[in-house]
């Protein structure tokens, strides 16, 4: 699966003014605007992807590096996302980022597959995560490679790896239905996507390694702590099972 480093995007999203978006105690804008410009220079110089930033509060993060810009290597994009009802919660938000995405990114256009991480948390490990998947997805290209939990009808947001082909065909639509006064997270949308392409035929790989992330929680404000090994098993076991199951979720 060695296209999948050469056909990949790495997407940011990014809210750099909440406006008072609940469960989100970080609300400083000048705090959030520095940690965004942290991760991606920390993408920039620790990977080759190309990289996509969308921003929803009309915050443009273009000039501050305009030389990766002019070289192809980055996409900077900001509009006005963030003015909608709060009850419907900033997993609706983060909807509307991906499909802003979707209908106006050149790079979106030209990528088969998109690793969708939190813009203010660095992956120190992305590469482990991406070596082991390439190692064990096979060579079908409609596939999701994400942390799960049938049980609660979840699937982790923070980081997935998923092919354009699964958002075009089941979450952008199902994004637009996130509702947190309804308990309707980002989260279970993603989860019921994930089964709905399952029975489609589209490949599901748990992912291999526990994420190890730098950054401040947005939810609570408190430092992410490091990934304890006891836990990095765990996600490769995890991995396993389902791969014994062929995906079956």
């Amino acid at each position: 699966m060695k296209r999948i480093k050469r056909d990949t995007l790495l997407f940011l999203t990014a809210c750099v003014h909440p406006k008072g978006m609940a469960q989100t105690v970080l609300q400083d804008g000048d705090v959030r605007l520095r940690q965004y410009l942290d991760a991606i220079s920390f993408y920039l110089d620790k990977y080759s992807y190309k990289i996509l930033v969308v921003e929803n509060t009309e915050v443009d993060l273009s000039p501050y590096f305009q030389k990766e810009i002019e070289q192809g290597r980055l996409e900077c994009m900001t509009f006005d996302g963030n003015s909608f009802d709060r009850s419907l919660g900033k997993g609706y938000g983060e909807g509307l980022i991906i499909n802003y995405a979707f209908s106006h990114s050149q790079f979106i256009k030209e990528c088969k597959f998109l690793i969708k991480v939190s813009g203010r948390h660095q992956v120190l490990n992305l590469g482990s995560i991406m070596k082991a998947s390439e190692w064990f997805l096979n060579k079908k290209e409609d596939l999701v490679v994400c942390e799960i939990n049938s049980v609660n009808n979840f699937a982790r947001s923070d980081c997935y790896i998923a092919s354009k082909s699964f958002y075009e065909r089941y979450l952008n639509e199902g994004l637009l239905h996130c509702n947190d006064s309804k308990n309707i997270w980002f989260e279970h949308v993603l989860y019921n996507s994930i089964v709905q392409s399952r029975k489609d035929g589209f490949q599901f790989l748990y992912i291999p390694f526990a994420l190890d992330q730098r950054g401040d929680s947005g939810t609570s404000g408190e430092s992410i702590a490091k990934t304890r090994m006891r836990r990095k098993l765990h996600f490769f076991a995890n991995m396993l099972y389902y791969k014994v199951r062929r995906g079956r979720i």
